[in-house]
Parts: C-alpha cells; structure tokens; sequence
C-alpha cells in the first residue's frame, strides 16, 4: 500500500477557479497547477482511486510533500508570570446577558493588601525578568478608580523604585465611568485600554445593558471619544453571538469609526441568559456566507491602500505571511496569572466562574501540580487538536471552554468547525493581498 500525507497535514482549497492546499507545519499556502498534483491530493481526498496515479508517482509525492509538513520540534515553554490580572471587583454596573460579573455595583474592591502581596510574588518568583505588565479586570475595574490608582502607586514602588525594573498597565472597561480626571491619569501612566462595545447602538444595546434594561451605546462611544481627545491607547473588544446574521454590518461599524478591534464569540459556561447556538450546520452555512462578506470587505480596503483597523484580520494575515507556528492558545498559567479578590490565583479571567479551578492563593502561593493541569498544553499532545490541519493557526483555542464542556463536547466540534471557516476566509484574504508572493506548487 502505497503511504499518502495525512489528513491532519494539509487542507485543499479552491479560491477563484484556483486550486489551493495549505501545508500544516510549515504554514506555507501553495497553489497546485499541475494536474498530477491535483490528482494526487484528489486520491488523499477520497474523490479518486490510488490507481488514478501509479504507484511510484505516489510515494514520489508523498515524500516531497512530507517534507513540507515537517512539526516543529515541541519545546518547554519556561513559567514565568510576567503578567499579573487584578480581579478588581466582581461587581458591574451593567448587566450584559452573555456575562458571567455580577450585576451589582456594590461589590467590595480587592483589599490592596491582597494586590501588593500578588505583585512582591510576582517579582520574587521572577527575578530575571526586566519588564512587568499590570491588567485591571472585572467585572468593572473603574468603579473603584481609588484602587486602581493606588495599585499604581504600590506597582511602580515595589517594580521600579525597589527593583529597578519596568512595569506596564492595562485594563479592561464597560467604558461607562470614564471621567477626565481618569483619562488624565491613564495618559500619564501610559496605560492601553480595551473597551467593550458590540458595534452599532441596535447591536450594543440588545446585550449591553444596565440592570434597568437601558442600553450603554451612549455612554460608551462617548468614553472612546474622550479616549481619543486625551491621546490614551485603546482598542475595543466586541463580544457576538455565533448565530448572529450581522457580522458585517459589526465590522463595518468598526472599520467607519476608524477604531482598533478585535471580536470575539460568546463562550458558552452554562449561564442560562446566554444567547449561545452552535448546534447545528445551518449556522456554520450562516456563519460561512457572513465571513465570506467580511473578508471580501476588509480585502478591498487592503487592495485600496487603506489601513484596516480588525485586529484580528491583521493578526491572522501575519501569521500566514510569517508562517509563525505556537503551540498553546494563549499564555494563561504560563506567563501570567490573575487573582481574584480573595487572593485566589487562577491560570485565567475565564476560569473564574468555574469551580474548583483555583491554583493557589496569595499567602501559599500557587499549587504548581494543579496549574500545570489548568493551562494549555501543546496543541501535538491534545488528542482532537493534533488530528486537525489548523492546529499550528488555532493553537488549541480555548483552555477554560474545553476543561466545562470536556473534550468529547458537540460544543467544542461546532467551535471548532467555526474557527476552521475563519482560517479558510483568513486564506482567501492572504492570497488575494499577498499574491505577488504566493508559491506555486509544481512537479
């Protein structure tokens, strides 16, 4: 029998009457313009006989293209937290359905002994790092504004004054609480702020709202205005339901008010006002067409020489142009950390829902066994992962998704499934904007 290139180390594509196969391993997208190729990737399809090719064509091919498909070698990615998350408060003043903060605005802030005592561990368990970075989260971190200030304070004492070393600041908002004195502050700190806002005020409002019901589209774009006036960094962060039909008129909304973005789909821990479906195929048709129409659109800005402010577009084009590989999701319980207002440590802000899922406290430090358990792991040593063409794109997706659901979830299929269309998309858009270097594949 002759050996063909497994399923999990290619992906054939069509894109404007032209045959594609993108190469997992070493990221490389190469177009197929010889008919035996095509031909050959036909057979490890399943739309052709092996006999179509003799059998010496075959393992010719399969050992060139082998070559393309080469892992990398797996690595020991080293723990040291050089991030440190702040739970400032559990407390929101907002209500939005998809969130997991509780809807009261009269939840105590973190003690600052709590926060000093996260920071002396963070730069004691990491002498040999230079530069820090502070995250203030929520629920809403501005309505305790005192606390973050003093935090301020205590960080740059306890890093820059006592360490000699260099600490950064960033925090995440509903945008609501801004006044100028704040923004004031957050210019002089340097801080980057990441505002929520899900697009256009009929968007927004379904889903952001206050515990009365009224919307916050108001009150938050006129927080990014002021932003803007007082030339602080910030981007925003939109938050969608997957079964939406207004994907595009969310990113249009973003790429007209000239506004740096990313977008994320609402993860789905059990909360029963959730707006979650990823049931069924209807919506990944629905969700195909809708990404189609998005990168269609951020393409011909990019084919008019017009910058384009998605974040994730950017990202995702960078990668496929650099052909960058990483093996976990994200950096959670490796490089940073976050602690609630308890002085409980978790690998991540979506961990702190679920229960059972601290790994230590501020005053016994972390449980180094149950964190290696409670962040991602290399994308080769997850079962589902490795068997997938994306991994070496996707990078695992979500740890805190796949430890509620469990690996065997329908959930996790849909969400995968989901992210495989936006990599295709992705492609699409790569090739277009980056043909004049686009290798064709040829024998």
């Amino acid at each position: 029998m002759n050996a063909l290139l497994k399923p999990n180390t290619y992906y054939t594509f069509s894109f404007k009457r032209k045959k594609y196969v993108f190469l997992s391993g070493s990221q490389r997208i190469l177009e197929i313009t010889n008919p035996t190729l095509d031909a050959y990737f036909k057979i490890c399809n399943g739309e052709e006989q092996k006999d179509a090719l003799p059998g010496s064509t075959l393992a010719q091919l399969t050992k060139v293209l082998a070559t393309y498909c080469t892992h990398p070698q797996l690595h020991q990615v080293e723990q040291r937290q050089k991030m440190l998350t702040l739970n400032v408060t559990s407390g929101c003043n907002m209500a939005c359905k998809y969130c997991f903060a509780t809807t009261s605005a009269k939840k105590k802030a973190m003690p600052l002994k709590v926060a000093e005592q996260a920071i002396r561990n963070m730069l004691e368990n990491n002498p040999a790092d230079e530069l820090f970075t502070l995250y203030f989260f929520g629920g809403e971190p501005l309505l305790h504004k005192a606390f973050i200030k003093d935090v301020v304070a205590i960080a740059k004492n306890e890093i820059v004054v006592k360490h000699g070393k260099r600490v950064s600041f960033m925090v995440n908002t509903n945008g609501t609480l801004m006044d100028d004195g704040l923004l004031e502050f957050f210019k002089k700190e340097d801080f980057a702020v990441t505002v929520s806002l899900d697009g256009p005020k009929d968007i927004n409002d379904a889903n952001r709202v206050y515990p009365d019901g009224k919307g916050s589209y108001e009150k938050t774009t006129d927080a990014i205005e002021r932003l803007k006036k007082h030339h602080v960094r910030f981007n925003v962060r939109a938050t969608i339901d997957p079964a939406t039909s207004h994907l595009p008129d969310i990113v249009q909304y973003f790429e007209e008010a000239k506004v740096p973005y990313a977008y994320a789909f609402t993860m789905d821990f059990g909360k029963e006002s959730q707006n979650v479906s990823l049931s069924d195929e209807k919506l990944l048709k629905n969700m195909d067409k809708l990404l189609g129409e998005c990168t269609a659109y951020l393409t011909k800005k990019g084919l008019n020489g017009d910058y384009i402010y998605s974040m994730d577009f950017r990202k995702s084009l960078n990668m496929l142009k650099n052909r960058a590989i990483r093996l976990q999701g994200c950096s959670a319980g490796r490089n940073s950390l976050i602690v609630d207002e308890g002085g409980n440590y978790y690998s991540c802000q979506n961990m702190l829902p679920l229960e059972n899922t601290s790994v230590g406290n501020v005053n016994e430090g972390v449980q180094d066994e149950k964190l290696n358990r409670l962040q991602p792991e290399d994308v080769t040593k997850l079962e589902k992962c490795d068997q997938c063409w994306a991994k070496f794109l996707c990078e695992g997706a979500c740890m805190a998704e796949r430890h509620f659901h469990g690996k065997d979830s329908p959930y996790l299929n849909q969400k995968c499934q989901l992210i495989q269309l936006e990599w295709k998309h992705w492609m699409h858009a790569f090739i277009t904007l980056e043909n004049q270097t686009l290798n064709k594949l040829n024998y």
